[in-house]
This record gives structure tokens, C-alpha cells and sequence, in this order.
């Protein structure tokens, strides 16, 4: 995912800087650099959170303390299958959201950047 994500960043940075004149390019990349940052750490909180949730809705009631919390917790007890079935549930539960969201936002890219854009003419 996040080679997905990194990929479009050069069409994002050739939209954004393209449309800066030369006096506005400063300030064009500081918010080229903050969306790009800001979107990872929210990508990560959101994603992360996510996992951490079906992860513990993945485990049996009976399995508690550090197992609950991580699946490192688990791995000298006897939860550990368990935990561990529970974290690739959760991870591959994940990885679908976030083709889901990829998807979501290559549709919202083909259907928002005009299809006879060139960036022949954008400013240096």
C-alpha cells in the first residue's frame, strides 16, 4: 500500500507545483510536504487503530492481560495460535480496507484531474 500511495506522488507534486507560479513555489511545496505528512500519520493512526481493534475482537474472551494487548504478549503462553490467527485476521482485514481506500481515491483522481491535462506548460 504504501508504494501505491507513494506512486501517485509525483503526479501529485507535478499538479500542485505546476500550478505555482515562481514567487508561489515556496509556499507550494510547504503544503505539498505538509498534505503528504499529514496523510501518512493519519494513514497510520487510522490503519493502525484499526488492526489493534480486530485484533482484540479476534481473540476469545478467555484469552486476557499481555495477549489482549499484542501479540507478543502471547507468544510464551498457551493463547499463542490463537493470537496469532487473530493478528493475520486482522492484518489481512486491514490490507482490505486500505485497497478499498487505494481504490476509492485512484477513482476520485481519474474522475477529478482533467483528462486532457498537460503539464507541458506548467512554471519551473
Amino acid at each position: 500500500m504504501v508504494g501505491l500511495g507513494t506512486s501517485a506522488l509525483g503526479l501529485g507534486s507535478a499538479l500542485i507545483m505546476g500550478a505555482a507560479t515562481d514567487t508561489q513555489a515556496g509556499s507550494a511545496a510547504a503544503v505539498e510536504e505538509i498534505t503528504y505528512e499529514l496523510g501518512a500519520v493519519l494513514g497510520i493512526t487510522f490503519l493502525g487503530s484499526l488492526v489493534g481493534a480486530v485484533y482484540r475482537a479476534g481473540l476469545p474472551a478467555d484469552v486476557g492481560g499481555a495477549a489482549r494487548e499484542s501479540v507478543a504478549g502471547a507468544v510464551s503462553g498457551p493463547s499463542f495460535g490463537v493470537a496469532s490467527d487473530a493478528f493475520v485476521t486482522a492484518f489481512a482485514a486491514v490490507g482490505a480496507v486500505g485497497a478499498v481506500l487505494t481504490a476509492l481515491a485512484a477513482l476520485a483522481v481519474w474522475r477529478l484531474v482533467p483528462a486532457g491535462l498537460t503539464l507541458d506548460d506548467a512554471h519551473h
